[in-house]
């Protein structure tokens, strides 16, 4: 039925400040946002690169690029069909369902995190 077809997958359709709020309320405690301003960005890419930590920290300049991508519209640069998708799979989570699923207190115990 797909064979040969594109189609953008997502589960949901979100901005930031959306990402904040389901995260807020699954935490149970206020979580903040900041955009970084692009300039800053690439300098602690630029620093990541030079230190060679960019894998330790998971940053470098592809990420500033991603988040060149996701800062260019509100929804994050996707633009999934969300009603076909649900059509197609209709168990798909949402994100704030998604941000209820995670037991964050231990994720953020995960040893490889706690550098």
């Amino acid at each position: 039925r797909y064979a040969g077809a594109a189609i953008e997958l997502a589960s949901d359709a979100f901005t930031m400040l959306d990402l904040v709020a389901a995260l807020s309320a699954a935490v149970g405690r206020p979580v903040r946002y900041q955009c970084l301003p692009v300039w800053l960005q690439r300098m602690i890419a630029t620093y990541a690169k030079l230190t060679h930590t960019m894998g330790h920290y998971k940053i470098g300049p592809s990420l500033v690029e991603q988040f060149n991508w996701n800062n260019a519209s509100e929804t994050g640069g996707w633009n999934a069909d969300l009603p076909a998708l649900r059509t197609i799979y209709p168990g798909l989570t949402s994100l704030s369902a998604w941000a209820r699923s995670v037991d964050w207190y231990e994720e953020i115990a995960r040893p490889e995190l706690a550098r």
